[in-house]
Parts: C-alpha cells; structure tokens; sequence
C-alpha cells in the first residue's frame, strides 16, 4: 500500500508541477533568484532605516551594487532574460527567476517587456 500511495503522489506532485508552470532552476553556485531576493531585502532595509530616521544609505548602496551585479552576472543580451545560473554554463531561463527579476529589480520598460514576451508568455 505504502508504495502505491508514493507512487501515486509522485505523478500527481509531477502534474502539480506541469500544470502550474514551475520549473526546476539550475542551483549550481550563485543563484539569481537568491540573489534578487537579497536585494530586494537590502533595499527593503534601506526604506525601514530611512523611516526610522537612521543611516539608510549604506543600505541603499549594497542594494543598487547587488542589482548592478545581477544584471552583470545573470541578464543574458542576447535571449533579453535572466538566467538561474552562470557557474554552470547552461544558462537555464526559468520563469520564476524572471517573475521576481521583473517584480523587484530595475529593469527598464524594454527588458521588462523582453521577459513577458520571451517567458511569461
């Protein structure tokens, strides 16, 4: 019975994940995703402590020099998208790194557009 059962839930978390466009990312090395999220948290940080009436400006820096290095590091020119990873050399594009690159990154009208274009859609 048991062996059913996990046989069974492994095709449905398998459908789960089809139907619902989740992808498995490449997590060779330093991740994209990760890091959009950190800087996002720095940024985040930086508005609390400016709220707060405290130096937010070392924040604020980490924030823009992580951001600069994510589009450094992660933007692929070429496909106009995000990729999970470079340490690896695949260069996988998955839609959840570009769904938070668009929400929480800079990203110009253009790239923006790129990236619903090339993966959202």
């Amino acid at each position: 019975m048991g062996m059913v059962f996990q046989a069974n839930f492994q095709k449905i978390a398998l459908e789960m994940i089809k139907s619902t466009g989740f992808q498995y990312m490449d997590k060779t090395g330093a991740v994209c995703e990760e890091q959009i999220l950190y800087t996002r948290a720095l940024a985040d940080d930086s508005k609390l402590c400016r709220a707060l009436g405290a130096d937010y400006r070392s924040w604020e820096k980490k924030a823009s020099e992580l951001g600069k290095a994510v589009f450094e590091n992660f933007w692929d020119e070429e496909r106009k998208v995000f990729f999970d990873s470079y340490e690896s050399g695949q260069r996988k594009v998955t839609r959840q790194t570009n769904i938070l690159a668009y929400l929480y990154l800079n990203c110009t009208e253009d790239q923006k557009n790129q990236i619903y274009k090339n993966v959202l859609l």
